[in-house]
């Protein structure tokens, strides 16, 4: 049986991601995989240590968009089977190791960090290359 990733991060471009993703594992009658990838950015930690209170919000944020994300997924279509998980990781690779036994990987064209964008990449644009699957990029509203 096929199995579809999909990565959220909480914003509207990931809302679309799933979307898609939860309406393809429908027609394929496959299981749904939501990520959610959490990390310090280094801004965070350059200079300072960081507080485990604050590790523990990027975790908690990270828990809360998949929980979310799965409870979306269910509205949408109740017979899809979801599962969710928070990562430890930069996103791009945490998506690209889910994408091994993965048949699509569903990404939004840009989360919400534009500056981490602008420094190291879109991770749509990094799985797109790096990917052991086809990989979907779902643009947001227009």
């Amino acid at each position: 049986m096929s199995a579809i990733v999909v990565g959220v991060d909480g914003s509207a471009e990931a809302a679309a991601a799933l979307r898609f993703a939860v309406a393809e594992a429908a027609l394929r009658e496959a299981p749904l995989h939501v990520i959610s990838a959490w990390e310090v950015p280094a801004t965070a930690v350059a200079g300072a240590m960081v507080p485990a209170i604050a590790l523990g919000d990027f975790e908690r944020t990270a828990e809360e968009a998949a929980e979310q994300a799965v409870v979306e997924a269910g509205r949408l279509e109740p017979g899809v089977q979801c599962t969710a998980r928070a990562v430890h990781g930069p996103a791009a690779a945490v998506l690209v190791e889910a994408t091994g036994p993965a048949d699509l990987l569903v990404v939004g064209r840009s989360g919400r960090s534009r500056v981490a964008e602008l420094l190291l990449g879109s991770v749509s644009r990094q799985v797109l290359h790096d990917a052991r699957c086809p990989v979907v990029v779902v643009p947001g509203a227009a």
